[in-house]
Protein backbone atom coordinates (compact mmCIF):
# COMPACT_ATOMS: atom_id res chain seq x y z
CA UNK A 1 0.00 0.00 0.00
CA UNK A 2 1.34 3.46 -0.75
CA UNK A 3 2.14 6.16 1.77
CA UNK A 4 -0.67 8.60 1.13
CA UNK A 5 -3.10 9.46 3.86
CA UNK A 6 -6.31 11.45 3.86
CA UNK A 7 -6.01 13.66 6.91
CA UNK A 8 -9.02 14.61 9.05
CA UNK A 9 -10.89 17.46 7.44
CA UNK A 10 -14.27 19.09 7.33
CA UNK A 11 -16.31 19.62 4.21
CA UNK A 12 -15.97 23.37 4.51
CA UNK A 13 -12.24 23.22 3.83
CA UNK A 14 -10.58 22.87 0.43
CA UNK A 15 -9.03 19.59 -0.57
CA UNK A 16 -5.32 19.40 0.25
CA UNK A 17 -3.14 16.68 -1.22
CA UNK A 18 -1.96 14.53 1.69
CA UNK A 19 1.70 13.81 2.39
CA UNK A 20 2.02 11.31 5.15
CA UNK A 21 3.10 8.15 6.85
CA UNK A 22 2.86 4.44 6.24
CA UNK A 23 -0.24 2.29 6.85
CA UNK A 24 -2.55 5.01 5.54
CA UNK A 25 -6.25 4.87 6.18
CA UNK A 26 -9.09 7.22 5.33
CA UNK A 27 -9.50 9.43 8.39
CA UNK A 28 -13.05 10.53 8.98
CA UNK A 29 -12.86 12.62 12.12
CA UNK A 30 -14.83 15.87 11.99
CA UNK A 31 -16.05 15.27 8.44
CA UNK A 32 -19.60 16.43 7.99
CA UNK A 33 -22.12 14.04 6.50
CA UNK A 34 -25.27 15.80 5.38
CA UNK A 35 -28.30 14.39 3.63
CA UNK A 36 -30.20 16.60 1.21
CA UNK A 37 -33.94 17.01 1.55
CA UNK A 38 -34.92 15.75 -1.90
CA UNK A 39 -33.51 18.46 -4.18
CA UNK A 40 -35.44 18.64 -7.43
CA UNK A 41 -34.68 18.98 -11.14
CA UNK A 42 -31.49 16.96 -11.12
CA UNK A 43 -29.61 16.93 -14.41
CA UNK A 44 -27.19 14.03 -14.66
CA UNK A 45 -25.42 12.01 -17.30
CA UNK A 46 -25.92 8.86 -15.25
CA UNK A 47 -28.51 6.18 -15.97
CA UNK A 48 -32.09 6.97 -15.02
CA UNK A 49 -33.97 4.00 -13.59
CA UNK A 50 -37.42 3.34 -14.95
CA UNK A 51 -38.63 0.03 -13.50
CA UNK A 52 -40.31 0.38 -10.09
CA UNK A 53 -39.62 -2.03 -7.23
CA UNK A 54 -42.27 -2.47 -4.57
CA UNK A 55 -41.34 -1.95 -0.92
CA UNK A 56 -41.77 -5.64 -0.07
CA UNK A 57 -39.62 -6.63 -3.06
CA UNK A 58 -36.94 -4.12 -2.05
CA UNK A 59 -36.81 -5.53 1.49
CA UNK A 60 -36.48 -9.04 0.07
CA UNK A 61 -33.42 -7.83 -1.85
CA UNK A 62 -31.93 -6.18 1.24
CA UNK A 63 -32.60 -2.64 -0.01
CA UNK A 64 -33.56 -0.37 2.87
CA UNK A 65 -34.25 3.29 1.98
CA UNK A 66 -33.01 4.27 5.45
CA UNK A 67 -30.14 1.76 5.61
CA UNK A 68 -27.43 4.25 6.55
CA UNK A 69 -29.66 5.95 9.10
CA UNK A 70 -30.13 2.53 10.75
CA UNK A 71 -26.52 1.49 10.46
CA UNK A 72 -25.05 4.77 11.68
CA UNK A 73 -27.86 5.90 13.97
CA UNK A 74 -25.57 5.93 17.04
CA UNK A 75 -22.69 7.52 15.13
CA UNK A 76 -22.38 11.33 15.28
CA UNK A 77 -23.75 12.95 12.12
CA UNK A 78 -20.44 14.76 11.68
CA UNK A 79 -18.63 11.48 11.02
CA UNK A 80 -18.75 9.53 7.76
CA UNK A 81 -19.13 5.76 7.51
CA UNK A 82 -16.64 4.23 9.98
CA UNK A 83 -15.72 1.40 7.56
CA UNK A 84 -13.81 3.85 5.39
CA UNK A 85 -11.21 4.33 8.13
CA UNK A 86 -10.18 0.68 7.64
CA UNK A 87 -9.43 1.10 3.95
CA UNK A 88 -6.07 2.33 2.63
CA UNK A 89 -6.40 5.34 0.34
CA UNK A 90 -4.22 3.55 -2.20
CA UNK A 91 -7.14 1.20 -2.93
CA UNK A 92 -9.03 4.13 -4.47
CA UNK A 93 -6.79 7.08 -5.38
CA UNK A 94 -6.53 7.40 -9.18
CA UNK A 95 -8.22 3.99 -9.55
CA UNK A 96 -11.30 2.71 -11.35
CA UNK A 97 -13.71 1.57 -8.64
CA UNK A 98 -16.95 -0.44 -8.77
CA UNK A 99 -19.31 -0.21 -5.77
CA UNK A 100 -21.82 -3.09 -5.95
CA UNK A 101 -25.02 -2.55 -3.99
CA UNK A 102 -24.32 1.13 -3.38
CA UNK A 103 -27.73 1.80 -1.78
CA UNK A 104 -28.23 5.59 -1.64
CA UNK A 105 -24.59 6.27 -2.51
CA UNK A 106 -23.28 7.37 0.89
CA UNK A 107 -20.01 5.42 0.74
CA UNK A 108 -19.44 5.99 -2.98
CA UNK A 109 -19.89 9.77 -2.68
CA UNK A 110 -17.54 9.96 0.33
CA UNK A 111 -14.88 8.06 -1.63
CA UNK A 112 -15.38 10.26 -4.70
CA UNK A 113 -14.86 13.38 -2.59
CA UNK A 114 -12.04 12.33 -0.27
CA UNK A 115 -10.19 9.43 -1.93
CA UNK A 116 -9.97 10.95 -5.43
CA UNK A 117 -10.58 7.86 -7.55
CA UNK A 118 -10.12 8.18 -11.29
CA UNK A 119 -13.76 7.12 -11.51
CA UNK A 120 -16.18 5.26 -9.25
CA UNK A 121 -19.16 3.48 -10.77
CA UNK A 122 -21.83 2.78 -8.17
CA UNK A 123 -24.59 0.30 -9.00
CA UNK A 124 -27.71 -0.95 -7.26
CA UNK A 125 -30.72 -3.08 -8.14
CA UNK A 126 -33.23 -0.57 -6.75
CA UNK A 127 -34.14 2.39 -9.03
CA UNK A 128 -35.43 4.48 -6.11
CA UNK A 129 -32.06 4.23 -4.36
CA UNK A 130 -30.19 5.11 -7.56
CA UNK A 131 -32.37 8.20 -7.94
CA UNK A 132 -31.65 9.15 -4.33
CA UNK A 133 -27.91 8.64 -4.86
CA UNK A 134 -27.95 10.89 -7.95
CA UNK A 135 -29.75 13.59 -5.98
CA UNK A 136 -27.36 13.30 -3.07
CA UNK A 137 -24.31 13.54 -5.33
CA UNK A 138 -25.73 16.60 -7.10
CA UNK A 139 -26.54 18.18 -3.74
CA UNK A 140 -22.93 17.94 -2.50
CA UNK A 141 -21.52 18.97 -5.89
CA UNK A 142 -23.68 22.10 -5.86
CA UNK A 143 -21.98 23.35 -2.71
CA UNK A 144 -18.46 23.31 -4.18
CA UNK A 145 -16.79 26.57 -5.25
CA UNK A 146 -16.51 26.44 -9.06
CA UNK A 147 -12.98 27.88 -9.16
CA UNK A 148 -11.21 26.84 -5.97
CA UNK A 149 -13.04 23.49 -5.45
CA UNK A 150 -13.61 24.45 -1.82
CA UNK A 151 -16.10 22.02 -0.30
CA UNK A 152 -19.25 23.32 1.40
CA UNK A 153 -18.58 26.80 -0.02
CA UNK A 154 -22.28 27.44 -0.68
CA UNK A 155 -24.78 27.10 2.19
CA UNK A 156 -27.11 24.15 2.62
CA UNK A 157 -30.04 26.28 1.50
CA UNK A 158 -28.53 27.04 -1.91
CA UNK A 159 -29.19 23.71 -3.68
CA UNK A 160 -32.43 23.21 -1.76
CA UNK A 161 -33.98 26.51 -2.83
CA UNK A 162 -32.27 27.13 -6.19
CA UNK A 163 -32.02 23.44 -7.30
CA UNK A 164 -28.64 21.71 -7.71
CA UNK A 165 -26.14 22.76 -10.35
CA UNK A 166 -26.02 20.33 -13.33
CA UNK A 167 -22.95 18.08 -13.36
CA UNK A 168 -20.70 18.55 -16.38
CA UNK A 169 -18.97 15.34 -17.48
CA UNK A 170 -15.44 15.67 -18.84
CA UNK A 171 -14.10 13.61 -21.74
CA UNK A 172 -10.95 12.95 -19.75
CA UNK A 173 -11.91 10.98 -16.63
CA UNK A 174 -8.35 10.90 -15.27
CA UNK A 175 -8.86 14.10 -13.30
CA UNK A 176 -10.41 12.33 -10.33
CA UNK A 177 -12.30 15.43 -9.24
CA UNK A 178 -15.75 15.22 -7.67
CA UNK A 179 -18.42 15.17 -9.08
CA UNK A 180 -17.06 14.23 -12.51
CA UNK A 181 -15.43 11.14 -11.02
CA UNK A 182 -18.65 9.37 -9.97
CA UNK A 183 -21.65 7.89 -11.77
CA UNK A 184 -24.60 5.74 -10.75
CA UNK A 185 -26.21 2.96 -12.72
CA UNK A 186 -29.19 0.64 -12.26
CA UNK A 187 -27.87 -2.92 -12.45
CA UNK A 188 -28.33 -6.43 -11.08
CA UNK A 189 -24.65 -7.37 -11.02
CA UNK A 190 -25.34 -11.07 -10.45
CA UNK A 191 -27.67 -11.46 -13.42
CA UNK A 192 -26.50 -8.76 -15.82
CA UNK A 193 -23.68 -9.58 -18.26
CA UNK A 194 -20.31 -8.03 -17.49
CA UNK A 195 -19.79 -5.01 -19.79
CA UNK A 196 -16.03 -5.54 -19.96
CA UNK A 197 -15.28 -8.85 -21.72
CA UNK A 198 -11.54 -9.43 -22.03
CA UNK A 199 -10.19 -5.89 -22.34
CA UNK A 200 -7.88 -5.47 -19.34
CA UNK A 201 -7.86 -1.66 -19.49
CA UNK A 202 -11.64 -1.53 -19.09
CA UNK A 203 -11.66 -3.59 -15.92
CA UNK A 204 -11.71 -2.22 -12.38
CA UNK A 205 -8.85 -1.70 -9.94
CA UNK A 206 -11.12 -2.06 -6.91
CA UNK A 207 -14.50 -3.71 -6.38
CA UNK A 208 -16.52 -2.96 -3.23
CA UNK A 209 -19.03 -5.51 -1.91
CA UNK A 210 -20.12 -4.23 1.48
CA UNK A 211 -22.82 -6.09 3.42
CA UNK A 212 -24.53 -7.67 0.41
CA UNK A 213 -23.42 -11.33 0.48
CA UNK A 214 -26.17 -12.45 2.88
CA UNK A 215 -28.94 -11.27 0.57
CA UNK A 216 -27.37 -12.91 -2.49
CA UNK A 217 -26.76 -16.08 -0.47
CA UNK A 218 -30.32 -16.40 0.84
CA UNK A 219 -32.00 -15.48 -2.42
CA UNK A 220 -29.77 -17.38 -4.86
CA UNK A 221 -28.15 -20.04 -2.69
CA UNK A 222 -24.58 -21.30 -2.67
CA UNK A 223 -24.46 -21.44 -6.48
CA UNK A 224 -25.57 -17.83 -6.82
CA UNK A 225 -23.07 -16.54 -4.28
CA UNK A 226 -20.24 -18.48 -5.91
CA UNK A 227 -21.21 -17.00 -9.26
CA UNK A 228 -21.17 -13.53 -7.69
CA UNK A 229 -17.63 -14.05 -6.38
CA UNK A 230 -16.44 -15.27 -9.79
CA UNK A 231 -17.99 -12.24 -11.51
CA UNK A 232 -16.23 -9.94 -9.04
CA UNK A 233 -12.95 -11.66 -9.95
CA UNK A 234 -13.67 -11.33 -13.68
CA UNK A 235 -14.44 -7.60 -13.30
CA UNK A 236 -11.00 -6.89 -11.77
CA UNK A 237 -7.72 -6.11 -13.45
CA UNK A 238 -4.78 -8.29 -12.59
CA UNK A 239 -3.53 -6.97 -9.27
CA UNK A 240 -6.96 -5.48 -8.52
CA UNK A 241 -8.65 -5.92 -5.16
CA UNK A 242 -12.05 -7.00 -3.87
CA UNK A 243 -13.04 -5.28 -0.61
CA UNK A 244 -15.56 -7.60 1.00
CA UNK A 245 -17.68 -7.13 4.12
CA UNK A 246 -19.71 -10.33 4.60
CA UNK A 247 -22.56 -10.53 7.08
CA UNK A 248 -21.86 -13.16 9.77
CA UNK A 249 -23.64 -16.52 9.94
CA UNK A 250 -24.18 -16.23 13.70
CA UNK A 251 -27.08 -14.30 15.15
CA UNK A 252 -30.46 -14.05 13.47
CA UNK A 253 -29.48 -12.06 10.38
CA UNK A 254 -29.81 -14.95 7.95
CA UNK A 255 -33.17 -15.98 9.43
CA UNK A 256 -34.55 -12.45 9.08
CA UNK A 257 -33.30 -12.28 5.50
CA UNK A 258 -34.97 -15.63 4.77
CA UNK A 259 -38.32 -14.35 6.01
CA UNK A 260 -38.11 -11.34 3.70
CA UNK A 261 -37.07 -13.31 0.64
CA UNK A 262 -40.31 -14.06 -1.18
CA UNK A 263 -38.99 -15.87 -4.27
CA UNK A 264 -35.78 -17.73 -3.47
CA UNK A 265 -34.11 -20.03 -5.97
CA UNK A 266 -34.61 -23.78 -5.71
CA UNK A 267 -31.19 -24.11 -4.11
CA UNK A 268 -32.48 -22.59 -0.88
CA UNK A 269 -36.25 -22.90 -1.22
CA UNK A 270 -38.16 -25.05 1.27
CA UNK A 271 -41.58 -23.63 0.51
CA UNK A 272 -44.56 -25.73 1.54
CA UNK A 273 -46.86 -25.77 -1.49
CA UNK A 274 -49.82 -26.40 0.77
CA UNK A 275 -49.61 -23.07 2.54
CA UNK A 276 -51.02 -21.33 -0.51
CA UNK A 277 -48.73 -18.31 -0.62
CA UNK A 278 -45.36 -19.80 -1.53
CA UNK A 279 -43.94 -18.78 1.82
CA UNK A 280 -41.33 -20.74 3.69
CA UNK A 281 -42.74 -22.89 6.44
CA UNK A 282 -39.42 -23.49 8.20
CA UNK A 283 -36.91 -20.67 7.86
CA UNK A 284 -34.27 -22.62 9.81
CA UNK A 285 -34.50 -25.45 7.31
CA UNK A 286 -33.94 -22.98 4.49
CA UNK A 287 -30.80 -21.70 6.20
CA UNK A 288 -29.59 -25.25 6.73
CA UNK A 289 -29.69 -25.87 2.96
CA UNK A 290 -26.82 -23.39 2.58
CA UNK A 291 -23.51 -25.21 2.86
CA UNK A 292 -21.06 -22.36 2.27
CA UNK A 293 -20.50 -20.36 5.45
CA UNK A 294 -19.18 -16.78 5.66
CA UNK A 295 -16.08 -17.92 7.58
CA UNK A 296 -15.31 -20.15 4.56
CA UNK A 297 -15.50 -17.29 2.05
CA UNK A 298 -11.75 -16.48 2.21
CA UNK A 299 -10.78 -20.10 1.52
CA UNK A 300 -13.25 -20.37 -1.35
CA UNK A 301 -12.18 -17.07 -2.89
CA UNK A 302 -8.52 -18.08 -2.87
CA UNK A 303 -8.69 -21.80 -3.60
CA UNK A 304 -11.65 -21.92 -5.98
CA UNK A 305 -11.98 -18.43 -7.48
CA UNK A 306 -8.30 -17.62 -7.84
CA UNK A 307 -7.47 -14.65 -5.62
CA UNK A 308 -3.80 -14.86 -4.65
CA UNK A 309 -3.92 -13.18 -1.24
CA UNK A 310 -6.29 -12.14 1.51
CA UNK A 311 -5.80 -9.44 4.15
CA UNK A 312 -8.20 -8.69 6.96
CA UNK A 313 -8.47 -4.91 7.14
CA UNK A 314 -10.21 -5.03 10.51
CA UNK A 315 -13.62 -5.10 12.12
CA UNK A 316 -15.97 -2.27 11.31
CA UNK A 317 -16.50 -0.34 14.53
CA UNK A 318 -20.14 0.51 14.94
CA UNK A 319 -22.15 1.02 18.15
CA UNK A 320 -25.36 -0.02 16.36
CA UNK A 321 -26.29 -3.62 17.13
CA UNK A 322 -25.49 -6.15 14.40
CA UNK A 323 -23.20 -3.94 12.32
CA UNK A 324 -19.75 -4.91 13.65
CA UNK A 325 -18.42 -6.99 10.74
CA UNK A 326 -15.11 -8.15 9.35
CA UNK A 327 -13.73 -6.34 6.29
CA UNK A 328 -11.37 -8.22 3.95
CA UNK A 329 -9.21 -7.26 0.99
CA UNK A 330 -8.61 -9.96 -1.66
CA UNK A 331 -5.97 -9.37 -4.36
CA UNK A 332 -6.28 -10.86 -7.84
Amino acid sequence: MDNKLLRPRTLNRPYARPTAPAKPRISLQNVKSETPSSPANIHSATSKPTVPITQSHALALGNYPSYYQRRNRLTPRSVLDPRLSLMPVSLFEHKRVLDIGCNAGTVAIALAIFARPRHIEAIDIDPALIEEAIKKSAFHASRIHPSTAELDYFPLTAPLTLTPIPTIRKDDDDAGEFPANISFRLSNFLLDPLPIHSIEADKFDTVLALSITKWIHVRHGDAGLKLFFRKCYAALKRGGVLVLEPQPWSGNGYEKAARKTHKPSSNVETADSSNGNGGVKDKTLRKSRLELRPDEFPTFLMDQVGFRSCEKLGDSSNPSKGFVREVFCFTK
